[in-house]
């Protein structure tokens, strides 16, 4: 099996903003999302979201999960367990994922267009941990 790590990304809903939370897709808005470039080296892992809350819309009377307090959520990466992408990984000082944070942001009067912000990251790389698997 691959070596596991998890990406968190951290976010803070300005004042009176919020984001949308998984199931708001389903009234037409873009769910807060991190959306990495795929590659053989690695598989990814649905993201990890905290519980979300209800929000009532007025205008709309519609109801939508959302996120307005500060939250994490969490991206699992697996390694590839193959020998190419240890012979890889063993030529490598560091290894980059790169994507997008995708989100829309609203207020009580407002929805903003949708974003994609790039992100990226660069993660040092190290031999596996032989010892530790030993014990």
């Amino acid at each position: 099996m691959g070596a596991r790590f998890s990406i968190a990304i951290e976010v803070r809903p300005g004042e009176n903003m919020h984001v949308y939370a998984p199931g708001a897709e389903d009234n037409g808005y873009r769910v807060i999302g991190l959306e990495l470039a795929p590659s053989e080296m690695y598989r990814l892992e649905p993201v990890e979201y905290p519980d979300s809350e209800i929000y009532y819309f007025a205008p709309l009377d519609e109801y939508v999960p959302i996120f307005q307090e500060p939250f994490t959520i969490l991206q699992e990466v697996v390694m590839a367990a193959t020998p190419e992408t240890e012979a890889a990984l063993a030529d490598m000082e560091t290894i980059a994922l790169a994507g997008f944070l995708n989100y829309q942001a609203c207020d009580d009067a407002i929805c903003y267009l949708p974003q994609s912000v790039p992100i990226s990251f660069v993660l040092d790389t190290e031999g596996p941990d032989r010892l530790r698997a030993l014990r």
